[in-house]
């Protein structure tokens, strides 16, 4: 299922506060997933820290959107959140990131525990766990693919910053199709994560 991965961590400085601002957040609501998705406010430390984040994915959405030849030929968005997870916290259910604009998923292991909790789900419910989640693995995958993460059964805090890339157009030198998301409804995605343009 996963389409693109690498491994690559995010600057040392930025490891840094992303891993101190999850650490205090899941020490504050130690029995819930942390997460910046959402229709609330950022507090300053997550607003800093997700502006440090935005020239780092920048670069690796186009790298991304490079290698499926849609660089050149598309006009597109991605979002991002943080998201934390302890052994005291439920996992995160089964779900997909589609609804209508997303071709491409993906999440980014800033720190790894000792158990590999994310998965696809195919059909009839069964769960692949892929091997790539280690530090630093960035994985993409097809937006409308099922996945999930289950409980932590060991110690430590596991980070994980993912989002989606959005089309707005695409061509292929020929045709040009345009987003589908009206005004109206980019308003309210704009308020559940960080956008990009």
């Amino acid at each position: 299922m996963i389409i693109w991965s690498q491994n690559q961590n995010l600057p040392d400085d930025t490891l840094s506060k992303v891993e101190k601002l999850v650490d205090r957040k899941v020490k504050d609501k130690p029995f819930e997933l942390y997460t910046t998705y959402g229709p609330r406010e950022h507090d300053d430390e997550e607003t800093e820290v997700l502006a440090l984040l935005v020239p780092f994915y920048r670069d690796k959405m186009q790298e991304v959107m490079t290698v499926m030849g849609l660089q050149d030929r598309s006009a597109y968005q991605f979002n991002l959140w943080l998201q934390g997870y302890t052994k005291r916290t439920p996992g995160h259910p089964n779900h997909a990131h589609f609804s209508g604009d997303e071709i491409l998923s993906w999440s980014h292991v800033i720190k790894s525990v000792d158990q590999k909790p994310f998965y696809f789900e195919s059909g009839g419910g069964v769960k692949i766990h892929p091997d790539v989640q280690s530090s630093g693995d960035i994985n993409v995958w097809p937006a409308w693919v099922m996945h999930g993460a289950d409980p932590l059964t060991v110690e430590g805090n596991r980070i994980v910053i993912a989002g989606n890339i959005m089309l707005q157009a695409v061509t292929d030198h020929q045709i040009t199709a345009q987003c589908t998301k009206t005004q109206s409804n980019e308003k309210e995605w704009i308020a559940k994560s960080t956008w990009v343009s």
